[in-house]
């Protein structure tokens, strides 16, 4: 009986073997094994593994069997999951980043968290997806899409939207070939209309999500700007049902300036370092 990651739609994003012309050393290809586990399935198969990275079953096997023995996968039964060391890697990867994005972010995302009562978070782009840094969750609130370390398409996500509106035209048009995903019936799917609302972002300095990543989510955005460029962005998540008060659009404007601010001084002492 096939176990449930066979069944798995194919990965949305992740690298495999013949995606690479030149022969691929023992090292890149474990590398391809830990990449398949990106996509938000935390226990893969196998045959699931072997599908998505275009390896043959028992090479895949031997690579996985390398990474349990040396603590990045865990065996669960006849599946595989990410082990602690992988965690540990991923934080190291948070505090050496120039600049320190995520360390500078975080107490103005709690101050906003406590003053707007609202699920927020910090998110990066990455390729086509926005990839989250922080979320501070509101209590008893509904489940929401992403999560610290989870990837959404970025078109779909106001984080998104606020990022690519001060991004150069080139790689707003990358993220279009890769295909506008649909997470639900609201999310945009034409390139014309990411165009109008990236303008109006723009524009207002602020970008919008109506359940377009999740149905009953709302979601508003502000980037933080390096040098005109949006290097992040900021985001307060709600149900679709609450009012949202303006007063919010402050509050969030602030929040991701005060970043920016702290951001560009740490960065310069990062470069002269």
């Amino acid at each position: 009986m096939p176990d449930q990651a066979d069944r798995m739609a194919p990965a949305p994003y992740g690298t495999r073997v013949d995606d690479r012309a030149e022969p691929l050393g023992s090292v890149e290809k474990a590398l391809i094994v830990l990449d398949a586990f990106r996509t938000g399935y935390p226990v893969i198969g196998l045959s699931e593994i072997a599908r998505r990275t275009g390896l043959a079953k028992t090479t895949a096997l031997r690579l996985l069997t390398s990474l349990e023995e040396s603590g990045y996968l865990k065996r669960v039964g006849t599946q595989y999951r990410l082990d602690w060391r992988v965690l540990e890697l991923g934080r190291g990867a948070m505090h050496c980043e120039p600049g320190g994005l995520r360390d500078i972010a975080l107490p103005y995302l709690s101050e906003l968290h406590v003053e707007s009562g609202s699920t927020v978070n910090l998110a990066v782009l990455d390729g086509p997806d926005v990839l989250y840094l922080i979320r501070i969750h509101r209590g008893g609130s509904m489940k929401l899409p992403g999560g610290i370390g989870a990837r959404v398409p970025a078109t779909c996500t106001a984080l998104g939207k606020a990022i690519l509106a001060f991004r150069p035209a080139e790689t707003v048009q990358t993220v279009v070939a890769n295909g506008m995903s649909a997470l639900t019936k609201h999310s945009l799917t034409t390139p014309g209309l990411l165009a109008a609302q990236l303008a109006r972002v723009r524009e207002e300095g602020l970008a919008f999500e109506r359940e377009e990543s999740a149905v009953g989510v709302v979601c508003i955005a502000a980037p933080i700007l390096h040098r005109g460029t949006a290097v992040a962005a900021i985001s307060v998540s709600g149900r679709a049902e609450r009012p949202a008060a303006r007063s919010l659009d402050g509050l969030i404007r602030k929040a991701a300036a005060s970043t920016a601010s702290d951001y560009a001084v740490a960065l310069g002492r990062y470069r002269r370092a």
